[in-house]
């Protein structure tokens, strides 16, 4: 004890402190995880449609009964964070219609109002596009892996980094195709 007073002389050798669990709280830390699932979502979306973050955008949640408290308690957090106006609604409310875009949440779902903010039909046409391409790019990466030529004497870390280019590349074209289908919905 070089620092008297019970402490450690220096804080590189103090004794990692201890958490106490009995000042863990299960449900706030669900209602909690609640609201960053939903503020993601509101970015995640704003992102797929190139929205700004200096615009505000109207957006309705509809929320399970079990996290609408900490939803319009959060409100203030959600609006800074996720850049929207949030209007809370019953979970069996909710529903898309055009000029929105929807995602669907662990607790209800999360509506944003589009407006003018994004070019529907441009952002279609972009999409589109890039679904194209990633399906040339995935039909390319099947034929590398199909080909038993290049499999048996490319080295093993190629293989596996086209193998998980694929693997991307299908991702990225359920994405697409998700976004697609909510955009004309």
């Amino acid at each position: 004890d070089g620092g008297g007073g019970g402490r450690p002389a220096a804080l590189m050798v103090a004794e990692y402190p201890a958490a106490d669990d009995s000042l863990a709280d299960a449900e706030a830390e669900r209602e909690m995880e609640a609201v960053i699932e939903l503020v993601r979502a509101a970015r995640n979306l704003r992102a797929e449609f190139r929205i700004p973050n200096n615009r505000i955008l109207p957006a309705r949640a509809a929320a399970a009964e079990w996290c609408a408290d900490a939803m319009r308690e959060a409100l203030p957090f959600i609006r800074a964070q996720a850049k929207i106006d949030l209007e809370l609604t019953d979970a069996r409310a909710a529903s898309a219609s055009a000029g929105e875009a929807a995602q669907a949440l662990s607790f209800g779902s999360l509506t944003l109002s589009l407006g003018d903010a994004a070019d529907v039909s441009a952002e279609t046409e972009r999409l589109q596009a890039e679904l194209a391409e990633t399906r040339k790019y995935e039909a390319r990466l099947s034929r590398n892996l199909a080909n038993e030529n290049f499999v048996s004497r490319a080295p093993e870390d190629v293989v596996e980094r086209e193998r998980e280019r694929l693997s991307a590349a299908q991702a990225r074209i359920a994405a697409l195709a998700d976004i697609l289908a909510r955009l004309s919905a």
